[in-house]
Parts: C-alpha cells; sequence; structure tokens
C-alpha cells in the first residue's frame, strides 16, 4: 500500500482544518505562518473548504462549521453541547409539558441530535422517526438561517427546491428573508403549521464563544395546545433554556 503524502492537497487540507479547531478564530496569515504554507495555497485551501461548508470566515478570522463537527455525531463538542444541553431540556419539557429538541444544521438539513418526549401525551403530531427536516420549514432551521453570513444563506437557499408541505410553509425567498431578519432581531423563532398541519414549534439559539450558532434548542406540540397564549408564555422560557446552555458550554 501507498504511503499516504501529507504534503500532498488533501493532506494540507486536514492539517488547515486541525489549525482552525486549535486556533480559531485564525486569519488566513496566521494560518500560512502556522504550517509554513505559502499565501496561494492557503487562501486556494479555505476558499474551497469554504465552498463546502467545512469552515466559515468572519471579520476576526476563519472557524469550522458545525457540518464538521456533525459528521458521525461522535464528535467530542456535539457530545458536549448533547450532555450539557441535557438537564435544561428535561427541565423545560417539565414546565411547558411539551417535547423538547436539539438539533444540529448539516448541508441544507436539520437534524434531531438528542430529544426528550413527555410521556403523559397521546397527541402527537411528531412522528418518532422524523429526525431530519427542511432548513426553511422548521423554526431551527430559521434560526440557523438568520445568523448565517449573507452570502452565505443566499448561496445555500439559491441551491433549495423549496416544497410547499403545508399551506402556511415559507416558500417565497423574499418572505423567509424578511422572517428571517426579524427572527434575528427577536432572538427566537417560532414555526406555525410549517411543516406539518397543526405542528407548532419554538426555538432558541445556542451560541459558541464566537457568538456563532452550534446548535438550537426548541419545543413543539400540536396547535391544540400551543395557544397563541401559549406561544407567548412558552418563547421566554424557551430562550432562557438556551441562554443556560449557552453560558455552561462557554465554561468548557
Amino acid at each position: 500500500m501507498a504511503k499516504y503524502n501529507v504534503s500532498s492537497s488533501v493532506g494540507k487540507a486536514f492539517r488547515l482544518l486541525e489549525c482552525i479547531v486549535v486556533n480559531q478564530p485564525i486569519t488566513a496569515p496566521e494560518i500560512s505562518r502556522k504550517l509554513g504554507f505559502n499565501k496561494t495555497n492557503t487562501y486556494r485551501l479555505l476558499t474551497a473548504l469554504c465552498d463546502i461548508g467545512y469552515i466559515y470566515k468572519k471579520e476576526k478570522g476563519y472557524n469550522i462549521t458545525f457540518k464538521l463537527l456533525s459528521l458521525g455525531n461522535i464528535a467530542p463538542a456535539t457530545k458536549t453541547i448533547k450532555s450539557v444541553a441535557k438537564p435544561e431540556m428535561e427541565k423545560l419539557m417539565n414546565i411547558v409539558h411539551e417535547n423538547t429538541y436539539l438539533t444540529a444544521l448539516m448541508d441544507d438539513k436539520i437534524f434531531v441530535i438528542n430529544s426528550f418526549k413527555f410521556p403523559e401525551h397521546h397527541l402527537m403530531l411528531n412522528p418518532e422517526k422524523t429526525t431530519v427536516f427542511p432548513i426553511y420549514s422548521c423554526s431551527s432551521g430559521k434560526m440557523f438561517l438568520a445568523h448565517m453570513p449573507p452570502k452565505m444563506r443566499k448561496e445555500l437557499l439559491d441551491k433549495i427546491e423549496f416544497v410547499q408541505l403545508t399551506k402556511t410553509t415559507l416558500t417565497d425567498i423574499e418572505a423567509l428573508d424578511k422572517e428571517l431578519e426579524k427572527c434575528k432581531k427577536q432572538g427566537y423563532a417560532v414555526e406555525n403549521r410549517e411543516f406539518a398541519d397543526e405542528l407548532i414549534s419554538i426555538c432558541a439559539p445556542i451560541f459558541g464563544l464566537d457568538d456563532e450558532v452550534l446548535a438550537c434548542l426548541s419545543i413543539s406540540g400540536p396547535s391544540i395546545r400551543i395557544t397563541p397564549d401559549k406561544i407567548d408564555e412558552y418563547i421566554p422560557k424557551v430562550v432562557e433554556a438556551a441562554q443556560k446552555v449557552t453560558k455552561q458550554l462557554r465554561k468548557h
């Protein structure tokens, strides 16, 4: 078997990713100096990794995305988020008496990485095996989109095939953009019968050290239980739970 050549483009890409993981946020010149790569190769690799969604650039430098952490659902950071969020999810479930979810973004889909089902309800609209949702159709998707850099969001939405899942599914990009601006400003998102008829969900973001959205904490249930009054009552509880998880994560 041929020996792996760490000087190849693949080897350099992995070394670059490792450098970002340890030093994020980190600038391109800093990466070049640490790894001994020339500037042209560094920018070429950074551009390629940004294009496929494994890293993103902010004012202070490059960071890895949750897409990388989500691979295989075995990354230590994912386990940390799940373990830190678990007590707050259980508390929230017992306060609102609805299902609670921890979700992550991968490509253009929202994945459930942990959930707690309130045991006393017989009426459940969430199929037990539904763990993946189109990004535009759920409250968590709105929150991830709301905090994306504009260019990244546009590129992602441009490649999506929007499907009218219900009468209220947002399939118009202009209307969706207005909704996302509102979600970012208010700090939470509500999905009102957009993924499934009569299903309501409320979500708030969980932030990392650089204010990137690592995951979302949400509740969901049927509109017969989560009425407009209940939505107003539950929003601050969901936001508070997500803020507590963020605070704990930033201590790790």
